[in-house]
């Protein structure tokens, strides 16, 4: 009974927090992986990617013209975007193989959404729906 009672006071108690919890996990911020993490972020205006766009050609290959062209136009769309840092692209970077599967019929442009972890889940929602009308020759992930 007694333990009901706590239960119910707890629930009572901790109505209130939900607005409060961040999106994301803890990061100790002494630990050198966070650490290194801010540094990139403060000094360097860089951060690890958290963002990916896999195109994927309805004809063709990514290096296809038409594909090609709507490549660059995915970039160019993320690097105009106040919300993303750190846009590389597979045709931004010279189209290297890493950046592309081995069909040719996909490449990748990885970026970073800016802000804590509770901004990313806003924004990235934002970034989404700016590349919701794209050329007909390519189909984003």
């Amino acid at each position: 009974m007694v333990s009901l009672l706590v239960l119910a006071g707890a629930g009572v108690f901790g109505m209130g927090v939900g607005p409060h919890l961040s999106q994301g996990g803890f990061d100790a911020p002494t630990e050198p992986s966070t650490v290194a993490a801010t540094t990139l972020l403060e000094q360097f205006h860089a951060g690890a990617p958290n963002l990916t766009v896999l195109v994927t050609a309805r004809h063709g290959t990514v290096d296809s013209p038409d594909v090609a062209a709507a490549g660059w136009e995915i970039t160019r769309r993320l690097e105009a975007n106040t919300n993303v840092a750190n846009v590389q692209s597979y045709w931004e970077l010279g189209s290297i193989a890493a950046l592309r599967t081995d069909h040719g019929r996909q490449a990748v442009i990885a970026a970073r959404v800016t802000g804590t972890q509770n901004q990313f889940v806003q924004r990235e929602r934002l970034v989404a729906a700016d590349l919701h009308s794209l050329p007909s020759s390519v189909r984003p992930s």
